[in-house]
C-alpha cells in the first residue's frame, strides 16, 4: 500500500477526535524521538477525512511530527457518511491497540451512549433495549464486562464532579469510586440495603 504525503498545515485537528483518548506526555515524547531519528513510519499513516482533511486516527503521531518540525506527513484518506461514523471509527480502530484507563472508559461510554442515542438505537424487534441489554451491547464495543459498564454508569449519573475527577486523575478506580457513589446514595436515603 503506498501512502500519499501531505503537508501537515493542511490537516485539521478538532473534537471530538482529539480528545475520543488524551494524548500522553510520555508516549508524545518517546514518539517524537523516534521520528527525529528515524523519520515518520510510513506504516502508520495519520487518517483523515477524506474531503475535510480532518484527523480521524493518529494525533499523537501528527503532534510528534509537529514537535520535530516535519513539514509533510504520510496520510491516508477514508470516506464517512457523518460525523458520528468518523468518531465510531476512530473509537474501534484506538481502542483495539490499547489498554483503557478508567477514565477512557467513562469517556468512551458517554461518547457512545451520545452517538448511539442519537441513532435511536433499537433491537431486533423494533423495540428499544433495557438499561441492560445497553449496558452489554456497550460492554462488546468497550471490550470490558456489562458489570463495569453499569458501575461506570451510575458513577456517571450520580457521582458529583470530585469523584468523577478522582477517576481522571488516577486516584479511584470506577470500582471504588462506584462503592462511594453507592454509600453516598444510601447515606441520602436514595438506595436502601446493605453495602456491596
Amino acid at each position: 500500500m503506498k501512502n500519499n504525503f501531505i503537508n501537515i498545515s493542511e490537516l485539521i485537528v478538532q473534537d471530538p477526535f482529539s480528545s475520543i483518548f488524551p494524548i500522553g506526555n510520555e508516549t508524545l515524547e518517546s514518539i517524537a524521538q523516534d521520528m527525529e531519528t528515524n523519520g515518520f513510519d510510513e506504516i502508520f499513516p495519520i487518517i483523515a477525512w477524506e474531503g475535510k482533511n480532518i484527523v480521524v486516527d493518529g494525533h499523537t503521531r501528527f503532534a510528534a511530527a509537529k514537535a520535530v518540525g516535519l513539514e509533510q506527513v504520510p496520510i491516508l484518506f477514508k470516506s464517512f457518511e457523518n460525523e458520528d461514523d468518523a468518531v465510531l471509527y476512530s473509537f474501534h480502530i484506538q481502542r483495539n491497540r490499547r489498554n483503557m484507563s478508567d477514565e477512557d472508559i467513562l469517556n468512551c461510554l458517554a461518547l457512545l451512549d451520545n452517538i448511539h442515542g442519537s441513532k435511536n438505537e433499537e433491537k431486533k424487534g423494533g423495540s428499544k433495549p433495557n438499561r441492560k441489554e445497553t449496558n452489554e451491547m456497550r460492554a462488546k464495543e468497550l471490550g470490558i464486562s456489562p458489570h463495569k459498564v453499569d458501575k461506570a454508569r451510575k458513577v456517571m449519573e450520580h457521582g458529583n464532579q470530585e469523584i468523577r475527577e478522582s477517576i481522571s486523575s488516577g486516584e479511584k478506580s470506577i470500582n471504588k469510586a462506584f462503592q462511594e457513589v453507592q454509600e453516598i446514595r444510601r447515606e441520602s436515603g436514595e438506595i436502601k440495603g446493605p453495602e456491596t
